[in-house]
């Protein structure tokens, strides 16, 4: 079974991530077989309907769905096969090497986006655990941290 121009373009879009959002379809996918002539046999380049006519001329905003167009089975095998096991990792690594606050904003991205995928797959994907974890975890020791501040400020006033 071929790809559509849709579909192609997407799994451009998603080896590409971020690189091809600005261009429609139909222009991706004919700058991809100039470059790549052997994919012209994967693309039904004879579906030529109204919609991607008009397509065309259309520029793909930043917060259109990413998948709309592919089918469910392949926007999942997409979000399922993504881990956060490397991600979780070097956000460790970032607590403790780099400045507290560059891991805990970089354990919230990752989480966020993990949870996105959990939301879309309703699967957790290896790692979120281990960045829930970590969030966890590590604002229990911020929160050691200030009370045991705030309980020395509270001493040294008292003894001076």
């Amino acid at each position: 079974m071929k790809y559509t121009i849709r579909e192609f373009a997407q799994e451009i879009r998603n080896l590409y991530f971020g690189d091809y959002d600005d261009m429609s379809d139909q222009e991706l996918v004919n700058k991809w077989l100039t470059k790549y002539p052997g994919d012209k046999e994967k693309v039904d380049l004879d579906q030529r309907s109204q919609s991607q006519i008009r397509q065309k001329h259309e520029v793909r905003k930043p917060h259109d769905n990413k998948y709309s167009g592919l089918s469910d089975e392949l926007s999942m095998s997409v979000h399922k096969s993504k881990t956060f096991v490397l991600p979780a990792i070097l956000t460790l690594v970032l607590y403790y090497i780099g400045f507290f606050i560059i891991g805990f904003i970089v354990n919230l991205i990752y989480l966020s986006s993990a949870n996105n995928n959990r939301r879309l797959t309703g699967i957790n994907p290896p790692g979120r655990g281990f960045l829930v974890f970590l969030l966890i975890f590590h604002l229990i020791l911020l929160g050691i941290f200030i009370i045991l501040l705030v309980l020395g400020i509270n001493l040294l006033s008292y003894l001076l």
